[in-house]
């Protein structure tokens, strides 16, 4: 876990987020990166380009530090978040669901007749 803490202006090293988050991608080991910008004129946008598995954030007074360090707490106890998390691995694991949370039988799946199957044969 790294905590950047700074205006997010870089003056020495790399200078734009392209080249800066290549640079965090050389680690062996990566690690989650959160990125809190000090003051009103901290720069949010090379902040959140170089985030990795934690956020970029504006702290501009006492509230939005605490608010900050909270946010940081809770994202380090949760772990990484899935981009889009359905609430299921794949649909076998959902069909096996499907009658205990429903009370239904799951859907089966369609059956399609021998001129659907040589149309779609065809286009391919």
């Amino acid at each position: 876990l790294v905590v950047y803490v700074g205006d997010g202006r870089p003056s020495v090293g790399e200078l734009v987020v392209k080249d800066l988050a290549a640079r965090l991608g050389e680690e062996t080991h990566p690690s989650r990166l959160f990125a809190l910008g000090i003051g009103a004129g901290a720069d949010l946008g090379i902040l959140s380009g170089i985030a990795r598995g934690g956020f970029a954030e504006r702290v501009v007074d006492a509230h939005g530090a605490a608010t900050a360090a909270l946010r940081r707490e809770m994202a380090a106890r949760r772990g990484p978040v899935k981009l889009f998390d359905r609430g299921f691995e794949d649909m076998d694991e959902l069909k096996l669901r499907c009658l205990a949370e429903t009370g239904l039988q799951p859907p089966r799946r369609p059956t399609f007749s021998k001129w659907a199957m040589k149309a779609a044969a065809a286009k391919a």
